[in-house]
């Protein structure tokens, strides 16, 4: 059960529900510096920042539903009863990404890759510090390992129904470490496009898809309460998202610097590099969810694949980048 913060009577505020505004309240202050820093328009913002709450919230609730739909009683009371149920990041992306687009549309912000570049960082950070209000409740979402519960990778969790500690792995602590790490790299990438004068390229958004969709392929493994589509349960929606963003982005820039400077024979390595390290991740989740008391070889592999193609990322980002300069 969730902690109290605050006790008023018969009012009562969770510490959840505190962490999670502060969060969300740091991602909007992070989001407004970065942007009128890169010369963005207020007027947008105005806009942007209010469409993106209430779409966030809506999308978050029909991901939910779609995914957990036994617990509504349709999709209008999944967006219209906020009593039950629950909510879905992958959603918030969904709305905020979407309000991005529509103030591009309207003409407020001509260019919608600089409202993404900005909301990479402000993403990031408001994840590493949401993500900690799992220290308040009684019920962390990785899974139950009692063979490493002597390193610093687990955390005792109360069975709600015998009492007993439970230790389960620190998925949420984890995912807060990796994105306020990913905060940092992406507020110094800005800072770098500022000083190119090269704000507003999509560079800084496009790192964020391919860095936090590879930490969500292994995180979320990680989860007992993984979200999966109808037609699915070996893979997680979430997983599936990670997935085609970081092959997506590597084969966006790939393709960008086979335009600008052509196919070399060298680039056949780089081939096999690439779908031999997709190859090996995959194979990991396969390799884990049948042989789990060998989660973390498992995961120290798929993590390494995935580090791998994220420095591949990076590499092509270079090269292509005085190109496009």
């Amino acid at each position: 059960m969730s902690k109290i913060a605050v006790l008023i009577g018969n009012t009562y505020i969770h510490w959840v529900s505190v962490i999670v505004v502060a969060a969300a309240l740091t991602a909007i202050f992070i989001f407004l510096a970065s942007y009128r820093k890169s010369g963005g328009n207020l007027n947008a913002a105005a806009l942007f920042i209010p469409l993106a709450l209430v779409l966030s919230v809506l999308f978050s609730r029909i991901v939910h539903w779609y995914c957990r739909f036994e617990l509504y009683g349709g999709l209008i009371s999944a967006i219209t009863d906020f009593t039950g149920g629950g909510y879905a990041l992958f959603g918030v992306f969904i709305g905020t990404m979407l309000s991005a687009i529509i103030v591009s549309v309207i003409k407020l912000e001509k260019n919608a890759l600089l409202l993404f570049d900005c909301m990479a960082p402000a993403a990031a950070f408001g994840i590493a510090l949401g993500r900690l209000a799992s220290f308040f409740d009684s019920s962390d979402r990785g899974m139950v390992i009692e063979s490493i519960k002597s390193l610093p990778l687990v955390s005792a969790v109360n069975n709600p129904v015998t009492g007993a500690p439970e230790y389960r792995f620190a998925t949420f602590l984890f995912q807060a470490i990796f994105c306020a790490l990913l905060g940092f790299w992406l507020i110094s990438m800005l800072k770098v496009q500022r000083k190119r004068g090269d704000v507003g390229s999509g560079e800084v958004f496009l790192f964020f898809l391919s860095a936090y969709g590879a930490g969500q392929i292994v995180l979320d493994s990680t989860r007992y309460d993984s979200l999966f589509l109808r037609s699915n349960g070996f893979i997680s929606i979430v997983q599936i998202a990670g997935a085609v963003c970081v092959v997506l982005v590597l084969f966006y820039y790939a393709i960008e610097l086979w335009r600008y400077r052509g196919f070399k024979a060298t680039h056949v390595l780089f081939i096999i590099l690439s779908l031999a390290l997709i190859g090996g991740a995959g194979f990991m989740e396969y390799y884990v969810q049948r042989h789990g008391d060998r989660a973390i070889f498992s995961y120290s592999v798929m993590t390494a694949c995935l580090i791998g193609l994220n420095l591949i990322t990076l590499n092509l980002q270079r090269k292509v980048r005085p190109q496009a300069e």
